[in-house]
């Protein structure tokens, strides 16, 4: 864990990019996400606790938490989830195109 000046953060479990795996859980089940494989695009931390952005295969992309992933032991390059990012960022900073 580390340590700032506001609160402790747990050190992330899965990096950018690495592809995990959806464990079976209730919640799981019933979004019908579980078993498949995706990559990490994104972390938040929620209550003390990780949750991920997965960019699973097929196109969609799912909050799940860090306990519902497991791990595969493979990575996807950065590359190939730019066609999710193709937002602009217009002068006043939002998200534009």
């Amino acid at each position: 864990m580390r340590r700032d000046r506001r609160h402790i953060q747990p050190d992330p479990r899965f990096q950018y990019f690495e592809v995990v795996r959806v464990r079976m859980t209730p919640r799981t089940r019933a979004e019908k996400i579980a078993g498949l494989e995706g990559a990490v695009v994104g972390m938040s931390l929620d209550r003390k606790a990780l949750t991920y952005a997965v960019a699973l295969r097929g196109g969609t992309t799912w909050l799940v938490h860090e306990a519902e992933l497991e791990a595969t032991g493979r990575h996807d390059r950065p590359e190939t989830h730019l066609d999710r990012f193709t937002g602009a960022l217009a002068a006043d900073g939002p998200m534009v195109g």
